[in-house]
């Protein structure tokens, strides 16, 4: 199935969309084609210019399966949730081979009792990430970022480039900052999956779990129960392929990690340091259950070290 060009670049149309519905299964082993490619070259996707454009994407769902569902060429993450519960992935596959950015293998955002069983991902950035709360809020907000110069105040002033984005983002993707809200992310699961990636990590949590809206979320969220078991994640020569569970950009409202296992895996990575698990100077938020267990560094390193 080929998914159908989208109407402009700043439209949210994955390839496969299911938002607000429940029990739903899509079984078969067809191919979706997300066109990524052909839409790379005719407009850029960074986050300046287009909300998010996963592949497949699941938000604000419960009760959703899929079977044997193989998705390429997606225009942004391949596979993700949003506040998604009761969520099972059985054999999927995610293959963007094209130097697209932003293409992350699984990404499973935020939710609940997300089940993967059998993945194969393949893309240009994270091979697995949790905790991108809200990920279509770049897309205006980049922009305002990377130009001061922008006329608040007459806004007809500034150039139309500057205008469409807004108004696009009013029109196309007006929910943006609705996409991770409904509290903690618990039980995700990830079993039989191997993902490669060309940079970035093998395992990335607790990036963006704020909204950074001080008015609406001043605390931490709660990241909880994540399990991987024969998990295995290759990365390129130019990535660091760590496994990071970090904090909110450095600030005093880190995620609260309750239980994180990762047992009979495997992780060919380039980098320095195996682990990056950052915790506050006076310890007041360690992660109650760490467990690495049977874990093989498929190219080893003279001086492997870890931050802890």
């Amino acid at each position: 199935m080929i998914n159908r060009l989208k109407e402009c670049r700043e439209a949210n149309e994955p390839a496969i969309y299911i938002a607000n519905s429940c029990f739903v299964t899509i079984s078969g082993r067809g191919m979706h084609d997300g066109q990524g490619c052909f839409t790379f070259a005719m407009d850029r996707k960074d986050a300046r210019n287009t909300p998010h454009q996963g592949g497949a994407v699941i938000k604000k769902s419960s009760h959703i399966t899929f079977n044997d569902t193989y998705i390429r060429d997606s225009q942004q993450w391949n596979w993700e949730t949003h506040d998604a519960t009761n969520i099972k992935l059985n054999n999927i596959k995610g293959l963007s081979p094209y130097n697209h950015g932003w293409i992350d293998g699984l990404n499973l955002s935020s939710g609940k009792d997300i089940t993967v069983n059998g993945a194969i991902t393949l893309g240009n950035d994270d091979t697995f990430a949790t905790g991108h709360y809200n990920p279509s809020n770049e897309f205006p907000i980049r922009t305002y970022r990377e130009n001061p110069s922008i006329n608040l105040t007459n806004t007809d002033d500034n150039p139309a480039e500057i205008r469409n984005t807004f108004a696009a983002a009013g029109v196309y993707n007006k929910d943006r900052m609705e996409w991770s809200r409904d509290g903690a992310s618990e039980n995700i699961r990830v079993n039989n999956a191997i993902g490669w990636t060309r940079l970035a990590h093998c395992i990335r949590a607790g990036i963006n779990t704020k909204s950074n809206n001080p008015e609406t979320d001043t605390c931490g969220r709660l990241l909880k129960g994540f399990y991987f078991d024969n998990y295995h994640a290759i990365v390129g020569r130019n990535g660091s392929g760590d496994i990071r569970f970090v904090n909110y950009n450095s600030s005093t409202s880190w995620p609260l990690y309750e239980k994180i296992e990762i047992k009979n895996c495997s992780f060919w990575k380039p980098g320095n340091k195996w682990a990056l698990i950052q915790t506050m100077v006076d310890n007041n938020q360690m992660i109650q259950n760490f467990v690495m267990k049977n874990i093989y560094f498929v190219k080893p390193i003279a001086h492997p070290s870890s931050t802890f």
